[in-house]
């Protein structure tokens, strides 16, 4: 449980929100392909990446991406930089 990104409300969440500082590195957890790069109402700019066998990640909170939609990432590829101002911290979700 934890206070909603930006309702306030006590809410479960299925992701990890990691706090630093405003344009530090987000790194691929794994290897992948960047198959989105989009705007998320409630987390900003995001990227999804496929690692296979349905799974999958999702980072947001980005001040810009470092890579493109259809790249191939392998684990510690730099993918984006941490963003948001009054929110730095980047938001990594892994499901199957």
């Amino acid at each position: 449980m934890c206070n909603g990104c930006h309702s306030g409300n006590r809410v479960f969440q299925k992701r990890v929100d990691i706090a630093t500082k405003m344009g530090v590195h987000v790194v691929a957890p794994a290897d992948g392909l960047v198959s989105e790069i989009f705007y998320d109402p409630n987390v900003g700019l995001m990227i999804k990446i496929n690692h296979g066998y349905g799974m999958r990640n999702y980072c947001g909170h980005l001040l810009r991406t470092a890579v493109m939609q259809a790249t191939m990432v392998k684990r510690g590829d730099l993918i984006g930089y941490v963003g948001i101002p009054d929110e730095a911290r980047a938001c990594v979700s892994i499901t199957p």
